[in-house]
């Protein structure tokens, strides 16, 4: 699915549903958008379900969450960041670290200078990845259990996260 995308005039595709006027994968659990939605320093950008694509030889695309920092927490983020980055990484390895899961960290700093625009940008993403692919059409097992898990690790490092910059 990709982004997040606010319903316009578009007409629905095949694999989606509609959740809080956003087209969603069809078989992403509301609890789960519900979770995702409710975290305090993160908001949701993009989550997928994972797609099974079959050319004469199943290759699936991965399930995955992206997350952006909020808005009102990257003055904190930036003023603290070089000393929590060591303690951000061992948790991110330590939550997320293990062999079917890839998750990182993006943190931005864009300067902005032209004739129309000046500005600096900041961001911080945080990307987490299945790298199991994938093999059937229908939601299986493991893509449930994968996203019921990082979905609870997310909320443990969205918790984690508040306890450093504000401790």
């Amino acid at each position: 699915m990709g982004n997040l995308i606010l319903r316009r005039n578009r007409p629905i595709r095949e694999h989606q549903r509609i959740w809080q006027d956003y087209y969603v994968d069809k078989n992403l659990d509301d609890d789960w958008l519900e979770m995702l939605n409710s975290l305090s320093f993160y908001k949701m950008i993009s989550i997928c379900e994972g797609h099974f694509h079959d050319n004469n030889r199943p290759r699936g695309a991965c399930p995955h969450i992206n997350l952006r920092l909020k808005e009102q927490y990257m003055p904190l983020v930036i003023s603290k960041f070089d000393q929590v980055s060591q303690i951000l990484r061992q948790k991110l390895v330590e939550l997320f670290g293990h062999e079917n899961t890839y998750a990182d960290i993006e943190f931005n700093i864009k300067i902005i200078a032209s004739r129309s625009r000046e500005e600096i940008r900041r961001d911080l993403v945080m990307h987490i990845h299945s790298r199991i692919a994938r093999t059937r059409e229908e939601l299986d097992t493991n893509t449930k259990t994968w996203f019921q898990k990082i979905i609870k690790k997310v909320q443990e490092f969205d918790n984690f996260f508040s306890n450093i910059l504000n401790g």
